[in-house]
């Protein structure tokens, strides 16, 4: 991946986001034919026409994100081969973890959306991948499911993650919260609108770890640089999709 050699760092980072963008268009149409369909839209009413929908579509959707959702949840690492002194260390580990996603998920109570795991696998089912982050922060680690239908990966031949872009629209004052929460710079242009629309690029660079850049409409508020993740610390893949990499078809893949 290389950013255009002309333009602002800002128009650089956010035209980068536009072409990965376009790379999903049709993954987008078809996600809100998904759930227009969940929503039980009747699609072929006609006037003068009787038509008749059923509930299966949403009532699939209750049943099974019931069934996902666990009554208790464990972090448990893999033992194999480890000596007993190895073992207790790693259960240590283990609840630690188990701890501070506990804690994580009783801070999300009261929220319109439920906590992380639930808005995870709401919108595994209706939009057929799953997007979750998680980087340890002060006081508690961050854990935050992303909605799949404005984040934009790309792979490699291997498919490793290697490039991920997120867009939203979020009000004016929430744009100044994020700056502040985040530390990010002051804005070089005064929002002039209402809304503002946040553009994020991460970058895997060999040898060097995880890049990441953020813009606010035309502002450039945390330059494309380092980060302290080795790996870009997002999960992003498909509920499923066929196992061709383009041999069987036309050369080119998208899950």
């Amino acid at each position: 991946m290389t950013l255009q050699t002309t333009g602002t760092p800002a128009a650089k980072l956010n035209n980068r986001v536009a072409e990965l963008k376009k790379l999903w268009e049709k993954r987008k149409m078809a996600q809100h034919g998904w759930y227009r369909m969940i929503q039980l839209y009747n699609d072929l009413e006609q006037d003068g026409m009787e038509s008749v929908i059923g509930n299966d579509p949403r009532t699939s959707y209750n049943m099974a994100k019931h069934l996902l959702k666990p009554n208790k949840w464990r972090f448990n690492s893999d033992k194999t081969g480890m000596l007993d002194e190895e073992i207790q260390a790693a259960e240590i580990i283990d609840l630690m973890v188990t701890r501070e996603v506990r804690v994580v998920r009783d801070s999300y109570r009261g929220r319109m959306t439920g906590d992380f795991f639930e808005r995870m696998s709401g919108l595994f089912l209706t939009s057929g991948w799953c997007c979750l982050t998680m980087v340890p922060t002060h006081p508690r680690w961050t854990i935050s499911a992303w909605n799949p239908t404005s984040v934009y990966p790309n792979y490699d031949q291997d498919g490793i993650l290697v490039e991920i872009a997120r867009q939203y629209t979020v009000s004016k004052e929430a744009a100044v919260s994020l700056i502040v929460q985040n530390g990010w710079l002051t804005p070089e242009f005064p929002f002039d609108k209402s809304t503002v629309t946040v553009s994020m690029l991460w970058i895997q660079v060999p040898f060097e770890g995880a890049y990441m850049g953020v813009t606010l409409d035309n502002n450039l508020v945390r330059p494309l640089g380092p980060t302290p993740f080795p790996v870009i610390p997002i999960y992003m893949t498909p509920a499923g999709g066929l196992p061709d990499d383009g041999t069987l078809v036309d050369g080119t893949w998208r899950a």
